[in-house]
């Protein structure tokens, strides 16, 4: 959720919206999950700082934690990846590798059948 909360409020700044593509696919004994926008882009210079905390672009109001939480919950805890592409002005590409054994739920069974 965290991904498309940031491209409403980053992506598209002047609050008019925009497209957002999400793509979720398989990937040897994983998944990856793809969230594109077409807005304004990050900055080469912000690529490196918007995982960090308390980084929030031209936002002095917010806390810049969503990202970092983001990143710690995939890489740290799920053992996942998480790469960021963007030019400006055309959008950012966010990436999320995941490992199958990662959405196993333990609580119910469930089953999703996936390409």
């Amino acid at each position: 959720m965290n991904l498309l909360t940031n491209v409403q409020r980053y992506a598209y700044p002047d609050g008019r919206g925009g497209a957002v593509e999400v793509l979720v696919s398989k990937a040897g004994e994983g998944f990856v999950i793809q969230v594109r926008d077409f807005g304004v882009g990050i900055p080469p210079e912000a690529l490196d700082q918007v995982v960090q905390p308390f980084f929030t672009p031209a936002r002095p109001w917010r806390y810049g934690l969503g990202w970092p939480s983001c990143r710690n919950i995939v890489v740290d805890g799920l053992k996942g990846k998480v790469e960021i592409a963007s030019t400006l002005a055309t959008g950012a590409t966010v990436t999320v590798h995941l490992r199958a054994s990662c959405l196993i739920c333990r609580s119910k069974a469930s089953h999703v059948d996936v390409g």
